[in-house]
């Protein structure tokens, strides 16, 4: 066999000693090279001269430089084509398969099939047997579609393409494939090599149809975004919603169906998309006719394969919710009224019996039925606050479909005990009006803390801290429920205080201790304290620092009295550095 060395420059060389040496028929030839790249194009320039040539390729960095060592074959030789090594071991296994052409005289020929083909049921050697078998596998429904794509794309100069089709199986069931496929030119631009991988995305495409199935049964509504924030993809229940069809939302900016007062709302939140990848807000949509739909909108930011970033948005409508709370809102503000109403006209007759007869108010100790009122409704107030806090509830609860019989039992057992503490209030009053008030034997402790469990609710939800420190329990004597009386009116004034101060630090302490014979209670708040021309007079009657509906001035008074008078101890108040801190001493029970 004929053997010939060839040193080599550059392409056209290449090709004129081939032709001058007819090199035209089967060969097998060696190329010498220390560059693995530019051996990877002269192998492709090699093949097309001649297509019967087989290559083998050494790299060696002592090579200094590139030569082709050709052994000339006979002209009967068959040279089939084989896969090589070094190229094809990635794709032996794993789920790509490479499929490579070489364009000869303007013509693609197929000349290497990864064995992972086999994943679909095809041998390699099948697709040698017949130049159109890669076309014959495309589904019937896809091959103009991706002949056209591939045919454009040339044209066009492009150097990749990236495609999603179906193929037949060699059982004859249908797979997805994606197809990237790599076009390689050379220096004149000229197509010499198309290298196709094929990815089996079918559980992708069946995920797709999934989403696609979850997305439409869902009573919420739903659009994706693209990263242009056009909208690419809605369900059904959001074209119901807006009575919009998809393909009239589809392609659509999305501030196209927000209400135009909403559109800054829309573009800031656009402006989170890349950075916040969860949002959740309130909007308002058009629908259609022209009707306005409040919505609860939960945005999510995703990143497909390819980096490409999508949006999508869920809407649950909240119109009937926002009319229950319009609703709640006019009820509570003819609650509001009423209670007004009530405190003006309980203010103008405690002012009436004021100016009747002040001296005969302080001897009688608030016997008059005018007082009396005026002293039940300042301990009234929070518990018919409670009240309307159930009721609400059991409204809003009932037209949310939440209302089980467990919470209709437990908001009645708590109606009923601010009932029984409303009624027990005015026992108390009454009781202790008469001289032969009832005098008993009680734990300080005990009294704390059924006073705590009566207002630690409110405090909770005016975000109040209160901490109670028992350092030591005492016995005292006297009358129970005037006692905690004094607690109740000390600790709504300390919340008031705090409320209206508006500070961060809400806070009340409640610390009981004993010095010598006596119990010492002491209730500090961080209400910010008491004016100091005012702290004298806190605890003389109808002397009060609120509006006239908000108090009658009463309260300390009284608590004064109780202390004082009925328990034969003191209570005093002074400013400390957070607020107002005031100090029961009582006497202990041997």
């Amino acid at each position: 066999m004929k053997k010939l060395d060839y040193s080599y420059t550059d392409a056209e060389e290449l090709k004129t000693f081939m032709q001058r040496n007819e090199l035209d028929g089967p060969l097998l030839a060696q190329l010498f090279s220390c560059d693995k790249f530019e051996a990877r194009r002269i192998s492709h320039e090699l093949h097309s001269i001649n297509n019967d040539t087989k290559i083998s390729v050494l790299n060696s960095k002592s090579f200094e430089c590139t030569q082709i060592h050709f052994t000339v074959l006979p002209r009967e030789t068959n040279i089939v084509a084989q896969v090589q090594p070094m190229e094809f071991d990635f794709f032996h296994s794993r789920p790509v398969t490479l499929l490579k052409h070489i364009v000869v005289n303007g013509v693609m020929k197929l000349t290497d099939v990864s064995p992972s083909i086999s994943q679909w049921g095809y041998e390699p050697e099948w697709f040698f047997e017949d130049p159109e078998a890669v076309k014959s596998i495309v589904h019937a429904d896809d091959i103009n579609r991706v002949l056209d794509v591939f045919s454009k794309s040339i044209q066009k100069g492009e150097n990749a393409i990236n495609l999603k089709y179906r193929i037949i199986k060699k059982d004859g069931k249908t797979a997805w494939i994606s197809n990237y496929t790599q076009i390689i030119r050379d220096a004149n631009d000229a197509l010499i090599q198309v290298l196709c991988y094929w990815l089996d995305i079918s559980q992708d495409k069946e995920n797709e149809v999934l989403y696609t199935e979850i997305i439409n049964t869902t009573t919420e509504g739903f659009w994706l975004l693209d990263e242009n924030l056009k909208i690419i993809d809605v369900n059904y229940a959001l074209c119901a919603m807006l009575g919009f069809t998809k393909e009239e939302m589809i392609g659509k900016n999305p501030q196209d169906f927000v209400h135009l007062r909403d559109h800054t709302l829309c573009q800031a939140q656009a402006k989170l998309i890349c950075d916040i990848s969860s949002r959740t807000y309130e909007i308002n949509l058009m629908h259609k006719k022209g009707e306005t739909l409040c919505v609860l909108a939960s945005g999510t930011t995703i990143y497909d394969q390819l980096g490409s970033m999508k949006s999508f948005i869920f809407f649950t409508d909240i119109s009937k919710q926002k009319k229950i709370e319009e609703d709640l809102r006019e009820q509570k503000a003819s609650i509001r009224k009423l209670n007004d109403i009530l405190e003006t006209k309980i203010a103008l007759e405690v002012q009436k019996n004021r100016e009747k007869d002040q001296m005969m108010y302080q001897q009688s100790r608030f016997a008059s039925m005018g007082e009396m009122i005026g002293n039940i409704a300042h301990q009234w107030r929070q518990p018919l606050n409670i009240m309307a806090l159930i009721m609400q509830d059991i409204y809003i609860s009932d037209q949310l479909g939440k209302l089980s019989s467990q919470k209709v039992e437990d908001l009645y057992e708590k109606a009923n005990d601010t009932l029984q503490y409303m009624s027990q209030t005015i026992d108390d009053f009454r009781y202790f009006f008469k001289q032969d008030s009832k005098e008993q034997a009680f734990s300080i402790k005990e009294a704390i803390n059924s006073v705590y469990s009566l207002l630690g609710t409110t405090l909770s939800y005016n975000h109040i801290r209160c901490t109670v420190d028992i350092q030591h329990d005492s016995t005292i004597s006297g009358g129970l429920n005037e006692f905690k009386q004094v607690f109740i009116n000390i600790l709504n004034n300390a919340q008031e205080a705090i409320l209206s101060s508006h500070i961060n630090q809400k806070e009340i302490k409640i610390v009981a201790t004993q010095k010598g014979s006596n119990a010492i209670i002491v209730i500090s708040d961080a209400g910010g304290g008491i004016a100091k021309d005012v702290i004298s007079k806190i605890f003389d009657p109808y002397f009060t620092t609120k509006e006239k509906t908000q108090g009658t001035g009463l309260g300390l008074f009284m608590s004064k009295q109780i202390i004082e008078n009925l328990m034969l101890g003191s209570l005093g108040v002074e400013n400390i550095s957070e607020g107002a801190e005031f100090t029961i001493t009582l006497p202990i029970k041997e």
